[in-house]
This record gives C-alpha cells, structure tokens and sequence, in this order.
C-alpha cells in the first residue's frame, strides 16, 4: 500500500521530428525504423538542456521500441548527464 502522501509526478514526450515527418502527408505509425532527422537531434538536444535547466529529475525514463523515440530518449538522458541504465525500452 503506498502512503496517501505519495504523488507520482509523469512527463509525458514525444520523439522529436523524424525523417518520415519531413516527407508532406507521411505518419510513421507502425513504422519502428524511422530514424530522427538533423533538426530531431537538435530538438532532442534542446530538450535535455531545458529539462536539466528546469532541474527535472527522473526516478525511470520509458520509451518505445520506435526507433526514433529511442534516439529522442538517449540524447535528453545523455544531455542530462543521466546514467542510460535508467531507460526502460521493453514492456514492464
């Protein structure tokens, strides 16, 4: 039983642009190959920045098995200078 004091905190992101959203009317979808474009990193890159500016602390970063969100999540966790082993890719 957890206490009733207890808040869970969740961030929801989603990946950043990948090379099939550059393609006009294209979704990845199911499409788990998709990788992240130039401006993805950078976004990606941006957003570990504000997020360690913002002091944001995560007790578990999870993530799909899409390629691109993986490519998202371990930029923010490196540019955040935290440890990949907190990186969830598989069903829990």
């Amino acid at each position: 039983m957890t206490d009733a004091t207890s808040r869970v905190r969740l961030c929801f992101i989603r990946h950043a642009q990948s090379e099939a959203n550059l393609i006009s009317h294209t979704i990845c979808g199911q499409n788990n190959s998709c990788s992240l474009s130039p401006l993805g990193h950078e976004q990606a890159v941006l957003l570990g920045k504000r997020l360690k500016y913002q002091n944001a602390k995560f007790d578990y970063f999870l993530c799909s098995t899409a390629i691109r969100a993986k490519q998202t999540a371990d930029i923010v966790l490196k540019v955040m200078n935290i440890d990949l082993s907190k990186l969830i890719t598989t069903a829990v």
